[in-house]
């Protein structure tokens, strides 16, 4: 839709993989109208590539987070320094 600030936006639509409930560790899956809203692969990524996925996302979450504390520390110090 032109003249709106959401046109370079998309959304998408997931389920639980165990439909059941009872798996407290439960992968998501795109529903395939989701994808095809927004013209992705038709075969979803397997279980092996999400987690490998999953586990780069992390190691870069947790590079950051590490990276964010040690500023605080620093910011400490130097506020503990300063009084």
């Amino acid at each position: 839709m032109a003249g709106t600030a959401w046109e370079n936006t998309e959304y998408r639509s997931y389920e639980f993989a165990d439909k059941t409930g009872q798996d407290p560790s439960a992968s998501l899956v795109e529903l395939p109208d989701s994808r095809r809203r927004r013209h992705g692969p038709e075969v979803p990524p397997t279980d092996a590539e999400m987690r490998a996925m999953r586990d780069a996302y992390e190691t870069v979450l947790n590079e950051e987070i590490s990276i964010c504390l040690e500023k605080i520390a620093q910011q400490a110090e130097t506020n503990k320094s300063a009084i």
